[in-house]
């Protein structure tokens, strides 16, 4: 691995580990329970470990949940998009297997001539360090890159209760629900090939 450069990195849900139990109930649970209830999410149900080294990178991408990210080793490079940037991000179509990311790449060295409308996404810069916990909003995009060898994240993601529209249409709008409307309004709305990518 010396003078290579490969990453090694490792996503893995903490769901079903029966031997890491002992670990798990010395956690302090009671924040990430107490910020769902009062922001009216369901508990977490999902969570996912991240374990990378220096300069391994997440995609440009988007979680369809409320992510609560909390940084547990290292430095961790982030860009954060508001979900109005949707159409400025060209995500890939919806039946893609690389749904949910952009196909920008890295925000830091986008190719402007084949994504010409991200000049004018406004991306959100940060460090995370040990100890920081950073809320994501549905649908908001984000990309992460490791400043530190180990670098150590948890995510833990809670589902937003969809809008009740039995007594009609609402008369405001929630952030929420814009995200929402936004994802169903672009579904593929670019390709590789409009996109000025080659395939």
């Amino acid at each position: 691995m010396k003078g290579s450069n490969a990453r090694m990195y490792l996503q893995e849900t903490l769901s079903g580990h029966s031997e890491m139990a002992e670990e798990f109930s010395s956690w302090k649970w009671e924040l990430p329970i107490r910020i769902s209830a009062e922001c009216g999410w369901g508990l977490p149900d999902s969570n996912e470990l991240f374990i990378g080294m220096l300069g391994a990178e997440t995609p440009l991408h988007f979680d369809e949940r409320e992510n609560l990210f909390f940084q547990i080793r290292g430095l961790k490079e982030i860009v954060v998009y508001p979900f109005v940037d949707y159409p400025r991000l060209y995500p890939f179509p919806t039946t893609h297997p690389c749904d949910r990311q952009s196909m920008v790449g890295s925000p830091l060295d986008a190719d402007l001539t084949a994504f010409p409308k991200f000049k004018d996404a406004v991306g959100h810069f940060a460090t995370l360090k040990a100890g920081d916990l950073l809320y994501l909003p549905y649908g908001w995009w984000h990309w992460l890159r490791n400043l530190d060898s180990m670098s150590i994240s948890v995510s833990f993601w809670s589902t937003t209760p969809s809008a009740d529209l039995s007594t009609g249409i609402p008369k405001e709008f929630t952030e929420h629900m814009l995200t929402r409307d936004t994802r169903l309004k672009f579904p593929g709305a670019w390709s590789r090939r409009s996109s000025g990518q080659r395939g």
